[in-house]
């Protein structure tokens, strides 16, 4: 099952790497205003909504099933919406490709402060 999972990950990974560096990018040419941290986080949380819903409304759940769901509704999707936006000359579409990646950052570093807590890496006495 890891031979299967690894793409998903290693796909989010290399999306929020993406998405990091096209974000400090605009963050260091001025581009960002905190307007857009705040609809960013907003983005997550109104993706999060759904996919939680689902998981509490539904009888059972694939064990595996948040490995395949989250990388791809959380980072994935806001990814491609977000990078689709940015490589166009369109300037309306460039305050929602920001908040878009924005998006991708601010889950992929929750993944990543989540994964790291000692509680749930199996270490005992932290």
């Amino acid at each position: 099952m890891g031979l299967i999972i690894l793409p998903f990950i290693l796909g989010a990974i290399f999306m929020f790497i993406n998405a990091a560096v096209k974000t400090i990018k605009s963050i260091l040419a001025g581009n960002v205003n905190p307007k857009d941290y705040g609809l960013g986080f907003l983005l997550s949380a109104i993706i999060y909504i759904p996919i939680f819903l689902s998981y509490k409304l539904s009888d059972s759940a694939y064990a595996l099933g948040a490995y395949f769901v989250f990388p791809f509704f959380m980072i994935g999707i806001p990814f491609l919406i977000g990078f689709s936006m940015s490589s166009g000359n369109n300037e309306a579409a460039g305050p929602i490709a920001k908040i878009c990646l924005l998006s991708v950052v601010f889950r992929a570093l929750y993944f990543d402060f989540q994964s790291i807590q000692p509680w749930n890496c199996g270490v005992s006495g932290a």
